[in-house]
């Protein structure tokens, strides 16, 4: 049984919580902090998690591969979205 075997079984929600949320995370938390000038405290604040959590996604590295059916170009621009939905006060914690 190969990799992609395996991934085909794993439920959406799964999949969701594994692979899409923490990129989408990490590119929220990167907006905040170059494009509106969020400390990783206010950030933390923001996402619900830690300030350690933050920090990491600020220096995590992302692999350019596309979480099915997204392309990264794609994600970024939700996370762009989502992040001004933030600082708009749409969306707090």
């Amino acid at each position: 049984m190969n990799n992609a075997t395996v991934l085909d079984l794993n439920p959406p929600c799964e999949l969701t919580v594994k692979e899409l949320l923490p990129i989408l995370r990490t590119l929220v938390a990167r907006e905040l902090a170059e494009n509106h000038a969020y400390t990783q405290t206010k950030i933390a604040k923001k996402l619900g998690v830690t300030q350690a959590a933050v920090s990491g996604y600020l220096t995590q590295q992302l692999k350019e591969a596309a979480i099915e059916p997204f392309s990264l170009k794609e994600l970024r621009e939700i996370a762009k979205n989502l992040a001004s939905e933030i600082t708009m006060k749409r969306f707090s914690n």
